[in-house]
């Protein structure tokens, strides 16, 4: 299992939030997903054999976030 700490400066609001939640959580192999827009930052449990940070951070930049 793998856990990563993404920055995702522009999530504004609980919607936001629930949008990277229900994307992120929906990618094969991720475990668990916690956003929170307060603070900026997704918190990602994987399993790198069937998921990876690139696929992740090229999704949450697909629904429209920028990620650092």
């Amino acid at each position: 299992m793998e856990q990563r700490v993404l920055q995702v400066p522009d999530m504004h609001c609980g919607g936001c939030q629930s949008r990277i939640e229900q994307a992120v959580g929906s990618l094969d192999g991720v475990r668990r997903v916690k956003a929170d827009f307060q603070t900026g930052r997704v918190e990602v449990a994987y399993d790198g054999a069937t998921a990876d940070e690139q696929a992740i951070r090229s999704l949450i930049e697909h629904i429209g976030f920028q990620v650092r």
